[in-house]
């Protein structure tokens, strides 16, 4: 398993939606009128996400232990 991967897994650990979070989030993109959301828009989302997996998976690792995720509310 690579840094990422453990990253991610121990991300993943503190970073869950409840049932009634993830239906309403499911509700909301399937009740969504085409066009559903804007192509640059996505465009621009997966830029930044990949802009900060690489800057993350390429920090030191005292960086990386160092970082607090924010609770999600």
């Amino acid at each position: 398993m690579s840094d990422l991967d453990e990253l991610l897994d121990r991300w993943a650990e503190r970073s869950r939606l409840t049932e009634p979070e993830a239906a309403a989030i499911l509700a909301a993109v399937v009740a969504s009128p085409e066009p559903a959301l804007d192509p640059a828009w996505w465009q621009d989302l997966v830029g930044r996400v990949s802009g900060l997996v690489v800057q993350v998976a390429t920090m030191p690792e005292a960086a990386r232990a160092a970082m607090v995720l924010p609770a999600m509310v």
